[in-house]
């Protein structure tokens, strides 16, 4: 089995969210969603899943730390 290639702008994006997610977080952000818009239809589907798989894992810290039990 081949394994699957992203462009590197896909991979640019990932990186970008490993090491300042804020920035893409940021509502109206129209460099970053340029940036999304030229990825390929497959490759924004990819994006949106890790965003949304890393704004789980946020909310599951937020709660966590607001229903701390002590």
């Amino acid at each position: 089995m081949a394994e699957e290639k992203y462009s590197v702008e896909l991979e640019t994006l990932l990186n970008d969210l490993q090491k300042c997610p804020g920035s893409a977080l940021i509502p109206g952000n129209k460099i970053l969603a340029g940036r999304i818009q030229k990825l390929r239809a497959p490759e924004r589907v990819i994006w949106f899943e890790r965003l949304e798989e890393y704004s789980a894992e946020q909310r599951k810290k937020l709660h966590d730390m607001i229903h701390k039990k002590d």
